[in-house]
């Protein structure tokens, strides 16, 4: 993600596999622990912690609605709180009338805040190139 607005200058997402059994339709809340990302502060690269983050997935017909939420605890931007909402789009948009069901997406959005007074940003998908697959 590339981000405006303080010296944070990108987030990378760290692991964009499904932390769950994949269904066509649903919802699935969570809480995950030490989790983290790589981002860009200053030119310097570094990991951006959470104790916990809450992990909300809304899936229909294979697309998903992720949204993320949590207190930033580890790193320069730590006591600053991170939310992003991310839409996945099956690359099958048939795949769910299927037997395997959809097992490969594209992000093709991403809105990110760091809000709190190290690392006030916003940060937005940089390029709808990026793929997941729900195997890896």
């Amino acid at each position: 993600m590339k981000c405006t607005g303080s010296q944070v200058e990108y987030i990378q997402l760290r692991n964009v596999t499904m932390p769950f059994e994949f269904t066509c339709n649903g919802y699935q809340s969570l809480v995950l622990h030490n989790v983290a990302y790589d981002i860009l502060v200053d030119g310097q690269l570094e990991q951006m912690g959470f104790a916990t983050i809450d992990v909300y997935f809304n899936i229909l017909n294979g697309n998903i609605i992720e949204v993320n939420s949590g207190l930033i605890t580890e790193g320069q931007c730590a006591g600053d709180t991170f939310f992003s909402a991310n839409v996945y789009v099956t690359d099958d948009q048939y795949a769910c009338a299927g037997v395997n069901g959809a097992t490969e997406f594209t992000i093709i959005y991403i809105d990110a805040h760091v809000t709190g007074p190290k690392c006030g940003a916003h940060c937005t998908l940089d390029t709808v190139e990026n793929s997941s697959n729900s195997n890896d």
